[in-house]
């Protein structure tokens, strides 16, 4: 049977409560602050434009002269589209600061909380397509679809980054659908889904512009479905481009008077060709920034993709040539360690469309290995979990504060400087005492600066507590502790209950996958 005709299954309710339980999930552990600088740069950009009209930075957020344009203004080198996602989260911050009980919070720190919690959305969205493209290659299995969506959402750093204020989760989000509308181009040989290809392939790379790599994947796995109808395709492809690449060309030659000039290269700082050597083993081995560390699931997504190679074609070589090309790319910087990451940022975005043929594999093997598989998956997710309960952003700067031991990416090369120790030694004092603040049996921390609110050094006083929004409200002092706590509660109730309706429709399911729509694919 030929790849588009393969049966297929309606869409099943398990999308839609993968969707709200991964969201409910992720705001019940959101931080809402913005402590690195790519956060409070995007997010300046997002006022700059609301409220004066201008892109330009009303300070030197970024500490680079780099980043200074021809007319003498300094620029955010971030990508614009992070800075657009944030816009109504902007509005409902402002909305939300002169409400009860936060009209006695300040404006300046409700709106960025509201527009940190935008990430949590970003990353939801990007674990619902993960869900759509498993689905749509195993010919409807929701349970299969349901174990990819899970395992991007938790096993991997995807969940870390959804409270940070990083442009990850808007990339991630990009790179799956992008895959998703390439593999159902391929597969249907339509002109629409070659257009959402396009178009998200574009997105990407109006968020971060080092994401124009996607566009080669997506535009091979175009020409691989149809060979004799590429040129067809390719014209629907750009088609979807060419807006955000046209709204990229502009935001460049605004910023820095040429429309290919990003700023990036005359920012020494990054390091541009520098020892890809270094760089692999920073990415693949070091104790700061393994993606085999900080993502022990890789491991079996490697192994996946290459038991799968043949049955799935060509999802499996988009899936490695971005894994590839990413791993490739930020190799050859000096600044491969990301600063301030919690582990290989620059290599989440490619994580979560690795789990769904991880999890293909998985459903096809016999009940005693799925369950040491599955072990092992968790094993991943709970290494996650430092990364969830405390900002490393935070931490880093306290214990840099504290030990000055050379370059940062040096430091990713020790255990004792490494995300993972620092994050869970700062997790296993935080949790204890927050729970007996929360309790009354400890005062709460005393926060200091109501003025500084809008600063990054206030938001550094919450470096050593738990990072979910609803406690920050507590040491905040703007809700009691038992309000905190039923928060709390509340949303995960939220995700329990949500959860097992999901299991419920799974159960109906029954089987995982049986056959993938694109086993057939030459």
């Amino acid at each position: 049977m030929s790849d588009q005709h393969a049966p297929r299954r309606p869409a099943q309710p398990a999308a839609w409560l993968v969707l709200v339980f991964i969201l409910a999930a992720y705001l019940t552990t959101a931080g809402g602050s913005l402590a690195t600088t790519d956060a409070v740069a995007t997010y300046e950009v997002t006022r700059q434009m609301l409220e004066r009209g201008t892109v330009a930075l009303s300070s030197d957020v970024v500490g680079n002269d780099a980043y200074r344009g021809p007319d003498g203004r300094l620029y955010s080198p971030f990508g614009l589209l992070q800075s657009l996602w944030n816009v109504p989260f902007y509005y409902a911050g402002r909305l939300a600061s002169s409400l009860p009980p936060l009209g006695g919070a300040s404006p300046v720190m409700v709106t960025k909380a509201t527009v940190a919690l935008g990430n949590a959305v970003a990353a939801a969205l990007c674990v619902w397509a993960v869900w759509w493209l498993a689905w749509s290659v195993t010919g409807g299995s929701a349970r299969t679809a349901s174990l990819a969506a899970l395992l991007a959402a938790f096993a991997t750093p995807l969940w870390p980054y959804s409270k940070f204020g990083f442009n990850v989760p808007i990339a991630a989000a990009l790179v799956t659908w992008s895959t998703y509308a390439s593999t159902q181009a391929s597969a249907s040989r339509t002109a629409r889904w070659a257009w959402a290809a396009g178009m998200a392939s574009g997105l990407a790379l109006l968020t971060r512009h080092e994401l124009a790599l996607v566009a080669i994947p997506s535009v091979a796995v175009l020409v691989w479905g149809w060979p004799r109808g590429w040129l067809k395709q390719a014209a629907s492809w750009a088609a979807g481009a060419a807006p955000p690449a046209a709204l990229w060309l502009w935001y460049n030659y605004v910023r820095f008077g040429s429309a290919f000039d990003t700023g990036y290269l005359r920012d020494e700082t990054i390091g541009m060709g520098s020892s890809m050597a270094d760089g692999l083993w920073g990415l693949l081995f070091s104790p700061g920034a393994s993606i085999f560390l900080y993502a022990p699931i890789t491991i079996l997504a490697v192994i996946a993709l290459a038991r799968m190679r043949h049955r799935c074609p060509g999802m499996v070589w988009q899936i490695a040539a971005l894994a590839g090309m990413f791993t490739l790319f930020y190799a050859q910087m000096a600044s491969w360690a990301g600063g301030r990451s919690y582990g290989p940022r620059y290599l989440v975005p490619f994580l979560p469309v690795m789990c769904v043929p991880l999890a293909c594999w998985i459903d096809g093997q016999s009940p005693r290995m799925r369950r040491w598989l599955l072990a092992w998956c968790a094993f991943s997710m709970l290494v996650q979990i430092p990364g969830v309960l405390v900002d490393f952003a935070k931490v880093r700067v306290a214990y840099a504060r504290q030990f000055q031991d050379g370059p940062y990416e040096d430091r990713m090369h020790t255990w004792q400087g490494c995300p993972l120790v620092l994050n869970t030694r700062a997790a296993t004092a935080a949790v204890p005492a927050a729970l007996r603040q929360l309790a009354g049996l400890q005062p709460r921390p005393a926060i200091e600066g109501a003025a500084g609110e809008g600063s990054r050094g206030f938001s550094q006083q919450f470096a050593f507590g738990v990072d979910f929004w609803w406690v920050s409200l507590f040491y905040l002092g703007i809700i009691s502790g038992l309000t905190a706590v039923a928060i709390g509660l509340g949303l995960a109730l939220v995700t329990l209950v949500t959860g097992w309706a999901l299991r419920a429709v799974l159960r109906r399911d029954g089987a995982g996958v049986r056959a993938l729509r694109c086993s057939t694919v030459p």
